[in-house]
């Protein structure tokens, strides 16, 4: 499992172990319960999309450069491989010459 899947997992482990606890140990009336809880899960949505948008974002620029470094990579090679061609067809026309003479 990804370090970002362990994130996320201990994220929503950490709340639910906070959510029982409250519901458990509250002294407050059920309908007061309610409405802290859905202000905490709220908070909980808003901070979890917030930190999966960033991650997102972050592996998203990754691969921007991942893919800039590859089209460099391949521009490389391929002035190295029509250098080579080159060379490789004015030594086979050179043997080719010597070779008839």
């Amino acid at each position: 499992m990804s370090s970002f899947g362990k994130l996320l997992l201990g994220a929503v482990m950490g709340a639910a172990a906070g959510w029982l606890y409250g519901v458990l140990s509250a002294p407050r009336p059920g309908y007061e319960t309610r409405r802290i809880l859905e202000e905490n899960l709220r908070e909980q949505w808003d901070e979890s999309s917030a930190c999966i948008q960033e991650k997102m974002d972050s592996v998203s620029s990754r691969l921007d450069d991942v893919a800039e470094t590859l089209a460099h990579q391949a521009d490389v090679l391929k002035t190295k491989a029509v250098t080579l061609a080159k060379e490789f067809e004015t030594t086979g026309r050179s043997t080719l010459e010597h070779l008839k003479n």
